[in-house]
């Protein structure tokens, strides 16, 4: 696509179909896009929002998913195991009432302002 703001949000809707490695590729590719444009909506729309009722902690661990980051992966980032990582995870689908780790990532970025 020759029109940025349209890509960036065509790369964002593509995020949300894939998981793993090409999710966060896609993700990183749509904020840098609307960095450069100064695009506050697409920001926003690439931004995890504080959700009540979780921990500090747990919205930590909701930005790495966001990024599509695995369990491993968060862990590393956070200094945490694998496994804490994992109950995390669970929590936070727990609180959300979503079934799957994209679930959780778009609805933190549907809630609050």
């Amino acid at each position: 696509l020759s029109n940025p703001y349209p890509q960036a949000q065509a790369l964002i809707r593509a995020a949300e179909t894939r998981a793993g490695v090409e999710r966060a590729v896609r993700l990183r590719q749509a904020r840098a896009i609307a960095a450069e444009l100064g695009a506050r909506p697409l920001l926003d729309a690439l931004t995890v929002r504080p959700v009540s009722g979780l921990t500090q902690r747990e919205v930590e661990v909701l930005e790495q998913l966001a990024l599509g980051r695995s369990n491993r992966e968060i862990a590393e980032a956070l200094c945490i195991s694998a496994k804490t990582a994992s109950v995390h995870v669970s929590h936070i689908l727990a609180k959300l009432g979503v079934a799957t780790r994209g679930a959780a990532a778009a609805a933190a970025r549907q809630v609050g302002g």
